[in-house]
């Protein structure tokens, strides 16, 4: 299991889509965004998270968020969201 948290300035519940495949990954978009403070690309190098990835579509005051996972698992993941911290935890498991 590998948690990975974002905190935000203000409540955002965004919805968690995933790809399959070859790289699947996990992903989300805020939106009004107007500057971000995450990196463009983070090496996390877990057993389950490689990577996360940040691009802030500034046309589009939207930011879309990437967490690349290991192609050797299927995943659960459990979206914990604290209103009075705005932090974002996603739990993630490898199902057995």
């Amino acid at each position: 299991m590998e948690t990975v948290c974002f905190r935000f300035s203000q409540v955002h519940l965004p919805q968690i889509k995933s790809l399959q495949g070859d790289r699947p990954r996990l992903y989300f978009d805020l939106h009004p965004v107007l500057k971000s403070d995450l990196q463009a690309q983070k090496q996390v190098n877990g057993t389950l998270v490689h990577s996360i990835r940040s691009f802030l579509h500034r046309d589009e005051n939207r930011l879309r968020v990437v967490i690349d996972l290991s192609p050797d698992f299927n995943y659960r993941v459990e979206q914990r969201f604290s209103e009075m911290d705005t932090k974002l935890c996603l739990v993630i498991q490898a199902e057995e």
